[in-house]
């Protein structure tokens, strides 16, 4: 399903992202 390989690609770099900050605050 092509619909989910989107969702992965976008929820990809913004798990990235919320790692890198709350690895920030730790």
């Amino acid at each position: 399903m092509p619909c989910i390989q989107t969702l992965k690609w976008h929820l990809t770099p913004v798990l990235f992202y919320v790692t890198s900050i709350y690895d920030s605050f730790h």
